[in-house]
């Protein structure tokens, strides 16, 4: 397994609803005890299938493409946008000074068109009026401070990493809230919430769960030919972009990494294991059905993703043998990535 600098690429559209299979998986090979095993696997035409990413574009025709307006006007927009934040730091710095009970900060706003927007605790209007009339400042009602924030997440971000849900948390650059993530699904949630008695989180605090996932992580289709499958029991939301990258082969039901023998492959929450359009093993994302890269193939995955959880590995080990466990995460095909990127060029 060799490491390299990671780029995460999803690549595939849904994968449609398919028929039963009938026999084996294609390229599978089927063992006394009815288990397949994929160590090689011929690869899908991903240069018919993949648009290559445009070249490096700069700055200015960045922000043309992702407003709809030309480069001259973006270029005119981004110049008067350099000339009035030396004004905007100047209001900063008098609300700061005479209202830091009040003022609680600016951010640059680009739609319906670009705007300096000072958020206040009350009367915004008439409070940015003492500062400036500049035709691009526009004044707001905030909620919190950013020290009002950090009192109101503490407990709560202890609490859940208590109990092995906390995902992380950012704070908006302004103060106006709390953006709480938790590793576990809006019913999940509900019901660890109502059992521990934690009640509702208070106002500034905004709640982010992980998908409810529609498919299931291994598809009928395919589970009489795999002895285990296993991901994480909880979902992800930071994930660290080191990369690596080696084949995941299936070994007798069992998926490995690098070869045939290596450690047992363990997933994160999204990934599933079916089949794609072309009745190949496949990983597969399951919020939408597309696959991910075909069980055999060379695969590229961001990490290092931590330990996987005990009973999972201890699964996979009851099931294949024992032996390491590595968490690969969400892995996608190594040949799409490089060829969405020109790494094959």
């Amino acid at each position: 397994m060799r490491l390299l600098p990671f780029v995460f690429v999803p690549f595939l559209a849904a994968c449609a609803t398919l028929p039963a299979v009938e026999g084996a998986p294609k390229g599978a090979k089927i063992g006394a005890e009815g288990f397949a095993t994929v160590l090689d696997v011929r690869l899908p035409d991903y240069k018919k299938m993949i648009e290559p990413e445009p070249g490096y574009i700069g700055w200015e025709e960045s922000y043309a493409a992702g407003h709809g307006i030309s480069v001259e006007e973006a270029r005119a927009r981004l110049a008067a946008q350099r000339e009035a934040l030396l004004l905007a730091y100047e209001v900063d710095g008098k609300g700061k000074a005479v209202a830091a009970d009040n003022y609680l900060g600016f951010k640059l706003e680009h739609h319906p068109d670009w705007r300096y927007v000072f958020f206040f605790k009350r009367d915004p209007q008439a409070s940015l009026a003492r500062f400036t009339d500049h035709p691009r400042f526009v004044a707001a009602q905030g909620g919190f401070s950013r020290a009002e924030l950090d009192v109101l997440v503490k407990p709560w971000a202890e609490r859940f990493e208590a109990a092995g849900i906390l995902g992380g948390y950012t704070m908006s650059e302004i103060g106006e809230h709390s953006r709480v993530m938790v590793d576990v699904t809006r019913e999940e949630y509900a019901a660890m919430a109502a059992k521990a008695s934690w009640g509702d989180v208070p106002e500034g605090i905004m709640l982010e769960f992980v998908p409810d996932y529609a498919l299931p992580s291994v598809d009928p289709r395919v589970a009489p030919f795999i002895r285990a499958f296993e991901n994480h029991p909880t979902g992800q939301f930071i994930q660290l972009l080191a990369g690596s990258e080696a084949k995941i082969v299936l070994d007798d039901g069992c998926l490995r990494v690098g070869s045939k023998g290596g450690p047992l492959a363990y997933f994160h929450r999204s990934v599933g294991i079916g089949l794609d359009d072309a009745g190949y093993i496949s990983l597969i994302d399951r919020a939408t059905g597309a696959p991910m890269a075909r069980v055999g193939e060379m695969m590229s995955w961001a990490g290092p993703n931590g330990a996987p959880e005990a009973e999972g590995a201890a699964r996979l080990q009851a099931a294949c043998g024992p032996g390491p466990v590595a968490h690969v995460g969400a892995p996608g095909s190594k040949m799409a990535s490089d060829i969405r990127y020109g790494h094959d060029r």
